[in-house]
C-alpha cells in the first residue's frame, strides 16, 4: 500500500482502502445491529455479538515509521491545501474504540432514560416509606393511646367522690399522674399567708373549681407531720378544702307532674360527659292499654330522631362543648315538649346514655286531675210518703289518687244543726283518668222528713290536707219535699195539679200519684192554665 505522501487525495481517504475498513464491512455483513437487544444478542442469531474490529498495527493503513509505530505528524499534510470546513475528521486515536455517531446518540438517550427511571424509583420509595410510617403511627395511636384514654375515661366516670379521694391518697387504681391531671385543675401550692399556715409553707390548698371531676370530703386531714413527706400523692399536706356545691350527677332526669290539658315539658340533662355514643328517651309500658307516645334518640354526631305520630310532641336539643387542655366534655340537654298533656302520657320514662359507661335513669310522669270544687247531689223530685227512694252524691275527687270522700249531714226542719248521716255507702269509680267518689243513701221517707235538708261536703284525706288549701270546695244542700200518700184522695183524675210545696213541680192523679218537673228552671206551674210558664 502506497504512503499518504504519494497520494493526491487527502490522507484520511486512504482509510477506505485499508484492511480495517474491509474487516468492518465484512463484520457488518454478518451482524444486523438494528436487531440487537440490551444484552448484546442479535435476535436472529443465537451467538452473542462479538467485538467489532479495532484499529491496531495489523489494521493500520498508515505505513509504520522507523520505530515501528505509525506517525501522525503534521508533515503528512504539508503538501495538502487547507481542508474544506465540512471535511470529516481524519481518524481516531490509536487504541480507541471506533464507534458511530448513532451509537453515541443512543447511549446518551439510554442514560437519560435510566436516570429518569432511577429518580422515579427513589421518589416512589420515599413515598412508600412515608406512607408505611404514617400507617404505623395511626395504628399505634388508635390501638394503644386511644384505648388507654377510653379506659381512663371509663374509670373516671365510675369513680365516686370518696373513691376519688382514695385514688388521690393511695393511687390504688394505678392511674398515672398525667391521667390524674385530667381529673380537675392542677393542685396549686399557696403561700402561708394565703392559707393561714406558718412560715414553712407546708399548707396545700386544692383547687376544686371543677366539682364534677374532682372533689374530696370537707375537713379531710392527711396524716403528715410538718417537714415530712406523706405516703400519698400530696406531699406535706395538712388540710384539704372542698367546694361548697356538690358535684352534679352525670344524668339528671327528674319526675314531673302535670295537670291534664296543661302545656308540659320533660328534660333529660347529661352533665360533663366525656365520651358518649347516643342518648335515648323512651317510655315503659306500665299502664295497661296505654302506650307511650314517642321514642327519641340523639347520636353523637348531633343527629336526632323522634318517632311519633302525635303532633302534640316535639323535641329540642342543646349541646355545650368544653374543649381545653385540662377538660374535654359535653353538657347535653334534651327537652320533650307536650303542647297539651293527656292521660295517655302518664307513666315511667327512661333516659339512656350509651357509651363506654352506660347510664340509665328512670323517671315518672304523673298526669293529675285535681278535684272539682263542687259535688253533685241527686235527690229525686218525686218523693211520696213511705215510697223507697235513693239519694245519691258524687264528686270528681282527683286523679291518679282520690283526694278524699263525701260526708253526709242531715239538717232538721227549722234548725241549723248539722247531724252526721252515717248510713251512706261510699265507693270510688275510676274512668277516663278520673276518680269519682260516690255515695248513696236508701230510705223510706215519712212526713217527719218533709222540709228536711240534706248536705254533702267533700273532705280531703290527711295526706292531701296541705295541698287542699290551694283548692276551695263547696258543699251542696237540698231540701226533701215529701208528698202525703193520700194527696190524690178526692182529686180529679188525669188533671194537672199544683205541688203542695213548690211551683217547680206539678202532680197528676191517676191510679197513683205522678209527680212531674217543669222543663226549665225559670218556669213555674200555673194551675189556672194547667202547665208551666
Amino acid at each position: 500500500m502506497s504512503t499518504p505522501e504519494d497520494q493526491s487525495a487527502p490522507p484520511w481517504t486512504l482509510f477506505f482502502d485499508g484492511p480495517l475498513y474491509k474487516k468492518y464491512v465484512e463484520y457488518m455483513k454478518n451482524h444486523d445491529l438494528s436487531k440487537m437487544d440490551r444484552n448484546g444478542v442479535i435476535s436472529n442469531k443465537n451467538s452473542p455479538l462479538t467485538d467489532p474490529p479495532m484499529l491496531s498495527n495489523e489494521t493500520n493503513w498508515i505505513p509504520p515509521q522507523e520505530n515501528g509505530s505509525p506517525s501522525f505528524g503534521d508533515h503528512l499534510y504539508d503538501n495538502e491545501k487547507s481542508m474544506p470546513w465540512n471535511s470529516p475528521p481524519p481518524y481516531a486515536t490509536i487504541g480507541a474504540q471506533s464507534t458511530t455517531s448513532d451509537t453515541n446518540a443512543l447511549t446518551a438517550e439510554e442514560q437519560k432514560r435510566r436516570s429518569r427511571q432511577t429518580i422515579g424509583v427513589v421518589f416512589f420509595g420515599i413515598l412508600l416509606i412515608g406512607a408505611a410510617a404514617a400507617a404505623t403511627a395511626l395504628i399505634i395511636h388508635y390501638v394503644f393511646i386511644t384505648d388507654h384514654e377510653r379506659i381512663t375515661e371509663h374509670k373516671l366516670n365510675l369513680i365516686s367522690n370518696n373513691t376519688r379521694t382514695d385514688l388521690i391518697e393511695e393511687n390504688k387504681d394505678n392511674i398515672s399522674l398525667d391521667d390524674l391531671s385530667n381529673i380537675g385543675q392542677n393542685i396549686t401550692t399557696l403561700s402561708p399567708k394565703e392559707t393561714g399556715g406558718d412560715d414553712t409553707g407546708n399548707d396545700v390548698k386544692l383547687d376544686v373549681s371543677d366539682p364534677e371531676t374532682f372533689s374530696v370530703p370537707s375537713s379531710t386531714t392527711l396524716s403528715s407531720a410538718v417537714g415530712e413527706k406523706s405516703p400519698g400523692l400530696l406531699p406535706n399536706a395538712t388540710t384539704v378544702t372542698e367546694a361548697t356545691e356538690p358535684p352534679p350527677k352525670p344524668v339528671v332526669f327528674p319526675d314531673y307532674t302535670y295537670e291534664i290539658g296543661q302545656v308540659a315539658k320533660m328534660r333529660c340533662k347529661v352533665n360533663r360527659m366525656r365520651m358518649w355514643d347516643s342518648i335515648t328517651i323512651n317510655g315503659t309500658k306500665d299502664i295497661p292499654e296505654l302506650d307511650k307516645p314517642f321514642h327519641f334518640m340523639l347520636l353523637s354526631n348531633n343527629e336526632t330522631c323522634l318517632n311519633t305520630n302525635d303532633s302534640r310532641i316535639t323535641s329540642e336539643v342543646t349541646i355545650k362543648q368544653t374543649r381545653s387542655p385540662s377538660a374535654k366534655y359535653d353538657d347535653i340537654e334534651v327537652l320533650i315538649h307536650f303542647s297539651e298533656i293527656e292521660c295517655q302520657d302518664m307513666g315511667s320514662y327512661e333516659c339512656w346514655v350509651d357509651g363506654p359507661t352506660i347510664y340509665k335513669v328512670t323517671n315518672a310522669l304523673t298526669v293529675k286531675r285535681y278535684p272539682k270544687s263542687k259535688p253533685i247531689l241527686e235527690i229525686p223530685f218525686a218523693i211520696i210518703e213511705n215510697r223507697p227512694i235513693s239519694i245519691k252524691g258524687r264528686w270528681s275527687s282527683g286523679f291518679p289518687e282520690s283526694y278524699g270522700e263525701l260526708s253526709w249531714y242531715i239538717i232538721p226542719p227549722g234548725s241549723d244543726r248539722e247531724n252526721p248521716w252515717t248510713e251512706a255507702k261510699s265507693t270510688v269509680n275510676s274512668k277516663d283518668c278520673d276518680n269519682e267518689a260516690a255515695s248513696i243513701i236508701n230510705l223510706e221517707p215519712t212526713l217527719e222528713l218533709n222540709a228536711t235538708k240534706i248536705k254533702i261536703q267533700p273532705h280531703f284525706f290527711p295526706q292531701y290536707l296541705e295541698e287542699a288549701q290551694k283548692y276551695k270546695v263547696e258543699s251542696v244542700i237540698q231540701e226533701i219535699l215529701v208528698v202525703p200518700a193520700n194527696y190524690c184522695d178526692g182529686k180529679e183524675k188525669n188533671k194537672n195539679l199544683v205541688h203542695p210545696y213548690t211551683c217547680r213541680l206539678f202532680i197528676t192523679c191517676t191510679d197513683k200519684i205522678n209527680i212531674y218537673e217543669c222543663p226549665k228552671e225559670t218556669t213555674c206551674f200555673d194551675e189556672k192554665i194547667g202547665s208551666c210558664e
